[in-house]
């Protein structure tokens, strides 16, 4: 499917990138007073993670899309220089935060979750425009955005878009297994040491 990314080369270029809908609901975020902060310590993910499962909650999401405290405990841990949480607050309050993961000069929107009750004041344009300015600053050349749920050219694909209205990028996924047995004897070694089963065999299904 279509994924987004934003070109980072420098300020103008990411702003004059955006559509105009998109620039006026940063204005009005601004307008309103919300504040944009990063950064990466235990508590931020705790509220990053109740943020983010307000949101899947609301959109009826699958298991599949919530994640453990240990999954957060790792990027937190192991990924403790390549990944930081941004997040926007409103009178104190924090109301929308996103995970961002960077490697080999680019930026990944991981996840990222916002209050409902919030979302007129459009705190994640906001969110993700600081985000891009702070990726330029420190010399990241894009910030994938990544696509719509399932590859749909959906709601989010469209709120993606509006960051990178010029520029859109093919994603896939391969699936071929080139060795056969090999690979059915990593998935046997995987069932007996994890109680989840899969090695990747989770992609055929």
């Amino acid at each position: 499917g279509k994924t987004i990314a934003i070109d980072l080369s420098s300020p103008e270029l990411i702003w004059e990138n955006f559509t105009s809908n998109n620039r006026n609901k940063i204005r009005k975020a601004i307008k309103s007073g919300v504040k944009v902060y990063h950064g990466q310590y235990p508590s931020i993910y705790q509220t990053f993670r109740q943020i983010y499962n307000t949101t899947m909650d609301a959109n009826d999401a699958l298991d599949y899309y919530f994640f453990s405290e240990e999954f957060y405990n790792s990027i937190l841990n192991d990924l403790k220089n390549e990944s930081c949480v941004f997040w926007a607050e409103l009178d104190g309050k924090i109301i929308a935060a996103s995970i961002f993961i960077a490697a080999n000069g680019f930026l990944n929107y991981h996840l990222s979750g916002s209050l409902l009750e919030y979302r007129k004041y459009a705190p994640t344009n906001l969110l993700l425009y600081e985000a891009a300015l702070w990726g330029n600053t420190n010399g990241y050349k894009s910030l994938h955005l990544g696509g719509g749920l399932g590859s749909h050219e959906d709601s989010l694909y469209e709120f993606k878009h509006s960051f990178n209205r010029n520029t859109t990028h093919q994603f896939s996924i391969g699936k071929k297994i080139f060795l056969a047995d090999a690979y059915k004897k990593l998935v046997e070694v995987r069932k007996l040491t994890s109680s989840s089963g899969f090695f990747p065999e989770y992609r055929d299904k």
